[in-house]
């Protein structure tokens, strides 16, 4: 994105002296613009002007924000140059990176009348330092029905979401909604009995996983997305579009599920697409979408190869 060029802060002092009421004019009309999220998979609203910065929430795709400041640094993300815009959302207020918010190029000054410091050290709000939370109702909503359908099996007590794995053994994950780095929530997303794990949905402030958590062991492994089970529940694939937010890996991954372990088969990272809606047409085929930037797809597939044991893309 290109933005407008910075005037000198010496012309700008002058025209301030000059011509006090157009000055003042000028400041309440650029105080606040408006833009719109331009990333389909969603856009983090961050503490601090940084790819990497803490989340604070994802903003969806499409929504209208209000641009209070764009006084941010330049960067240059996704083949996109922009500064980085402060904007409030619902009872945040944070940073997104403003090339991916559609109708503020070349409308947006660099710098306001008044902007505000934008130190990595000093850029979080009182607004951003609440906790993680609070829980999403429509996923309780869920949780509950997944509950009810395994009630000897699982159970929430508060914050405590407790599987009974065989042989007594009971796997305890414990919600944490504070503002702390290590603060995260569950969902139980139910029980898989073609391969005996539970399903768990976990959420924190620089992520979101899935988890499987073996019935037998309680042996967790962390997944990026929903699994999607081929035919025979040989394997399940997992498909993360995510090419601008970073709330999980952009790729695809093939599992292998054997006597009750799972492997790793194959795994795919591209840099210019993200996959989405991926579908098993036999137990070793699978058919998915590629999406670009800007809503171009294109439709994808990859095969097994039983003499060479490898993955590949058709």
């Amino acid at each position: 994105m290109k933005a407008c060029l910075r005037v000198p802060g010496l012309v700008l002092l002058c025209l301030a002296m000059a011509f006090p009421a157009f000055s003042a004019a000028r400041k309440a009309e650029t105080k606040v613009r408006k833009g719109a999220i331009d990333a389909p998979s969603g856009l983090f609203l961050r503490r601090t002007t940084a790819r990497n910065g803490k989340t604070i929430t994802r903003i969806p795709g499409g929504e209208t924000v209000e641009i209070v400041s764009s006084d941010g640094p330049y960067e240059t993300i996704e083949n996109r140059k922009s500064r980085w815009f402060k904007i409030p959302w619902k009872n945040y207020t944070g940073w997104v990176f403003g090339g991916f918010v559609a109708g503020a190029s070349g409308k947006i000054p660099t710098a306001l009348a008044d902007p505000e410091p934008h130190d990595s050290a000093t850029s979080s709000t009182p607004e951003s330092q609440a906790g993680l939370g609070p829980k999403d109702p429509a996923l309780l909503e869920e949780e509950a029905a997944f509950l009810k359908n395994c009630a000897t099996r699982a159970s929430r007590e508060g914050a405590t979401l407790r599987l009974r794995a065989k042989a007594g053994k009971v796997v305890s994950l414990e919600d944490n909604q504070s503002a702390e780095e290590n603060a995260q929530l569950f969902y139980f997303r139910g029980y898989i009995p073609e391969i005996g794990y539970f399903l768990v949905y976990r959420t924190s402030w620089e992520f979101t996983n899935y988890s499987l958590i073996d019935e037998n062991s309680g042996t967790r492994v962390d997944i990026d997305e929903n699994p999607v089970f081929s035919p025979g529940f040989q394997r399940f694939v997992t498909a993360s579009l995510d090419l601008v937010a970073g709330l999980v890996p952009n790729g695809m991954k093939v599992y292998r599920v054997e006597k009750g372990k799972i492997a790793l088969e194959w795994s795919l990272s591209p840099g210019d697409w993200g996959p989405s809606d991926a579908k098993w047409q036999s137990e070793t085929s699978l058919a998915f979408t590629k999406n670009w930037p800007g809503g171009k797809t294109l439709p994808g597939r990859a095969g097994f190869n039983p003499k060479t044991k490898k993955w590949n893309l058709k």
